[in-house]
């Protein structure tokens, strides 16, 4: 006969893995710690207890392209913080860009494209819009792409209203 017990936890950044079992008098001890890694240029080495060879990522920077060139230029185009996205016309909850305009998608499907999106109710200045409605793009395992979402302004009119009246 044999007998065993095992038990396991997620943490989040690993899964541990302990058991015990008796068979034909002897005893024997198991132990495992399971992680992966990822790394991007934004935000450097990641640890997860998911699986990520089999998974995409993406870090997006979302900023005002000041001069409408398409391409973030340091000094004249300004990132854009706590901007949501919709990725395949779903809101992705609890994820906004960071003060650098940077936010970072992990575990992306890589059996088809990933399409990301701003919408206007995303973005805190009513007049700047994205120049691109969406980006499609086409995640690959264990790859981070590095994807530029510019917006600019939308335009804006100013003017006088002027409005005379009879004489009483």
């Amino acid at each position: 006969y044999s007998v065993g017990l095992g038990v396991s936890k997620n943490f989040g950044f690993s899964n541990v893995a302990m058991s015990v079992s008796y068979a034909e008098k002897k005893w024997s001890l198991a132990a495992a710690v399971n992680f992966s890694l990822g790394y991007t240029g934004s935000r450097g080495l990641n640890i997860t207890s998911r699986q990520r060879s089999t998974m995409g990522m993406a870090d997006i920077h979302i900023y005002e392209d000041v001069d409408a060139d398409g391409v973030f230029n340091e000094g004249v185009d300004k990132p854009i913080p706590d901007v949501g996205i919709t990725l395949n016309s779903q809101v992705v909850e609890n994820k906004q860009s960071d003060k650098n305009g940077k936010l970072g998608l992990d575990e992306l499907s890589v059996f088809g494209p990933a399409i990301v999106a701003v919408g206007l109710g995303q973005v805190s200045d009513g007049f700047l819009v994205p120049m691109y409605p969406k980006i499609q793009m086409w995640p690959r395992p264990g790859n981070a792409l590095l994807v530029n979402y510019p917006l600019t302004e939308a335009g804006e009119i100013s003017g006088y209203i002027r409005m005379e009246l009879p004489p009483v």
